[in-house]
Formats: C-alpha cells, structure tokens, sequence
C-alpha cells in the first residue's frame, strides 16, 4: 500500500501549525480492501483511519466503506442520498464523513456528517427531502444519518481548523474523517 512517500499525501500546516495530512483517493495503484479502489490508507489498531483529512469522490468512498454487511451497505446508500441532496444545491463548500462508517466497524448505525455551505445557502428555499438533510433530528430519525452544518463564515476564513475538530475522538485520540470531493 502506498503511504506518505507515493506522492498522494499531501501535507499541509493547520491553522495551528501542525501537520494536516491529507490524501487523496487513487484508483490506479493496486488494492485489497475493496474491488477497483486502492486507498494509500489502513485502519489504524484502534480500527479508525489514520489522523488527516482523507479525499475522494462519492464513487470511490462508497466502493472503499460501502461494502460487506446489509447494515454498512444500507448506511451506504444513505451517505449516497445525503451527498446527491446537498450537492444539488449548488452550496457546497465541504463535505465530511466521520465515526463508524469510515472505521473496520462491520455494521455502523447510520452515518456521521458535517457540511460547510457557500453563506449564500438558505434552507428555505430547498426542496422539502432536501430540508431533512439541514434539520439535525429529521436527518436521523429520517435518513438515519447525524448531520452537522454551518455556512462558511461561521469557519471564520479557517475551514481547516474547524475540520480539525472532527478527527478528535470522545476519548480525546485523533482518527481519520473523509471529505468527499466532486469526481
């Protein structure tokens, strides 16, 4: 598997100075984890992806974390919806997938989400599907899914520090998150 030297890591300073490690998704390098994809990753002992900001398109996400159980495969098929609802509106900024989907956990509950819009968004003029996705408590009990938001000025010009957050674990350890990138 590649790693850090195949060129594909591209490492950034946070806001904070430290290393933002980000990779990208390359379906040309051999794999084993899934067929037609090949990530330069691996789950770490804890079962999470490595710390850094993980890219790749809807189709290689949902070929890499989509796969083995009815349960991941539904929950997949959920971040599919969620992704195409949002992406439609023409608003977004970033879209990123953390907790149990994107871990060797066998069946994940549903999917963990936080998006950045363009601060023009208004949720108001989304279609009714499309506004589920925005209310915290329609998405999971809706689209079995936990989505955060914010518009883009509430980064305050610093998107990356405020991804940072979401590889913080409840115990305080670093894991990996996805941010799905348009193809």
């Amino acid at each position: 598997m590649g790693g850090a030297g195949c060129g594909r890591c591209l490492p950034k300073l946070s806001a904070k100075g430290r290393p933002e490690r980000v990779v990208t998704f390359d379906t040309k390098h051999s794999a084993t984890q899934s067929p037609g994809v090949a990530l330069p990753i691996e789950f770490n002992e804890a079962g999470d992806l490595p710390p850094g900001i993980h890219r790749g398109s809807l189709s290689e996400v949902l070929a890499r974390f989509g796969h083995g159980s009815a349960q991941r495969q539904e929950v997949a098929r959920r971040l599919e919806t969620i992704y195409r609802l949002v992406s439609n509106t023409g608003q977004l900024r970033r879209f990123i997938v953390f907790g149990s989907f994107i871990t060797r956990k066998a069946e994940p509950n549903d999917v963990d989400v936080f998006l950045v819009m363009q601060d023009a968004f208004d949720v108001g003029h989304a279609s009714a599907q499309t506004r589920q996705v925005f209310e915290h408590m329609a998405a999971h009990d809706l689209l079995g899914a936990s989505v955060f938001w914010v518009p883009a000025a509430a980064c305050e010009g610093d998107e990356t520090a405020m991804l940072e957050h979401w590889q913080i674990k409840r115990d305080g350890s670093l894991r990996g998150i996805v941010e799905i990138v348009p193809a």
